[in-house]
């Protein structure tokens, strides 16, 4: 993706003070495109793939027949909102406030609980097909 910068403020002594500093000194570079994470700012080239750049191409490049895409961080959202050619469920895990992502579960334990489901349902179709 070319430069880009990671700026984590996890261990500062003050964390939204660190990420308010951190986002008006961000603000200062017009070129770059912000991403934020879980305590990470994350400076890109405004121009450069992100996770649903990466998710078209996978796509292209595996031709499935439909595509399951879950994530739980910020960066997320470029995927959740790309449009691919096959029909896709998209999937955030956790987190508040709005997302892109047609569903939201409320964690890790109920996205376990989701692949446990679609396994489950995928070994009762192969047994079928017997």
């Amino acid at each position: 993706k070319g430069p880009s910068l990671a700026v984590h403020y996890r261990n500062a002594p003050g964390r939204l003070d660190a990420r308010r500093a951190i986002l008006s000194t961000a603000r200062a570079f017009p070129e770059a495109r912000i991403v934020r994470g879980k305590c990470v700012v994350n400076l890109v080239m405004e121009a450069a793939p992100h996770k649903g750049t990466a998710l078209a191409h996978l796509v292209k490049v595996a031709a499935p027949a439909r595509v399951l895409f879950a994530g739980d961080d910020a960066n997320d959202e470029d995927a959740f909102a790309q449009e691919l050619g096959v029909p896709s469920t998209t999937v955030r895990v956790g987190g508040k406030g709005p997302s892109r992502a047609r569903y939201r579960l409320d964690g890790q334990d109920a996205m376990d609980r989701l692949l446990e489901i679609l396994l489950a349902a995928d070994s009762g179709a192969a047994e079928e097909d017997e």
